[in-house]
């Protein structure tokens, strides 16, 4: 929870980003009364895939029952609550034409390498009304170039960084630090002694410390860090079948 400023999840493909934003929105609408969370991208078909997996997470909830929430607008695109809160899901690629007259405290972008930065601040005026405004930016980076990128180079650049308990160096997960030796076939490794990691162990460690204490926090999340892949023998074979086509070793 971060009112002001705002965050940054720059993340690798398939880390469940939607999974996440899908049940911030339902346990936040639930948990405070009134608030207005307004979900957006930039394409239909990415809309469309998140409306599905939020139906899916809604459904799964221990309080659903169809019956008693009948008085209330529940559909794809428009979720109302009995306290008051509400979810929105829409997109906006060339024109912010859809969210126009739209109110909301916390705004998600996702898929935010996709999106027209100059539609930037019109989407923003969403929240001007808002006491405690929450905005979120998530996405995979592709080229230098995109919103996404111009967002995590305004944030406090923070990187997971584990330490090998046998030679004490500190191992992160970028080009420039050697994350191809860290890819093994068995598991992360120390880039420096090539023994075993346990990516649990590791922290984030921001580059602009200052932006964190000014609410511009930048998280990066590549798959190499997260357990569900690590501990993946399927999911880590084919990163590792990733590097051996680029040329590592």
């Amino acid at each position: 929870l971060q009112a002001g400023g705002f965050m940054v999840f720059r993340g690798g493909r398939q880390i469940a980003k939607s999974t996440s934003f899908s049940c911030r929105q339902q346990l936040r609408a639930r948990l405070i009364p009134g608030i207005k969370s307004l979900y957006i991208v930039p394409r239909n078909q990415q809309l469309k895939t998140y409306q599905y997996k939020m139906q899916e997470i809604e459904r799964a909830m221990v309080d659903f029952d169809p019956h008693n929430d009948a008085q209330l607008r529940k559909n794809l695109g428009y979720k109302e609550f009995a306290n008051g809160s509400t979810i929105e899901m829409t997109y906006v690629l060339t024109s912010a034409s859809n969210i126009r007259g739209k109110s909301a405290d916390e705004l998600l972008y996702d898929e935010a390498q996709d999106f027209d930065l100059d539609l930037e601040i019109e989407v923003a005026q969403t929240q001007s009304a808002a006491a405690y405004p929450i905005t979120i930016y998530a996405g995979t980076s592709l080229t230098t170039d995109t919103m996404l990128e111009k967002k995590w180079s305004e944030s406090s650049q923070g990187m997971w960084v584990t330490k090998c308990t046998h030679c004490n160096h500190h191992n992160i997960p970028l080009p420039e630090h050697q994350v191809l030796d860290m890819i093994q076939p068995a598991g992360p490794c120390c880039a420096k002694c090539g023994k075993p990691l346990d990516v649990r162990r590791g922290r984030f460690i921001h580059a602009y410390p200052d932006r964190v204490a000014n609410g511009r926090k930048g998280f990066h999340i590549p798959q190499l860090i997260m357990p569900s892949v690590v501990k993946n023998p399927v999911r880590w074979a084919k990163i590792h079948e990733m590097k051996l086509r680029q040329g590592g070793n």
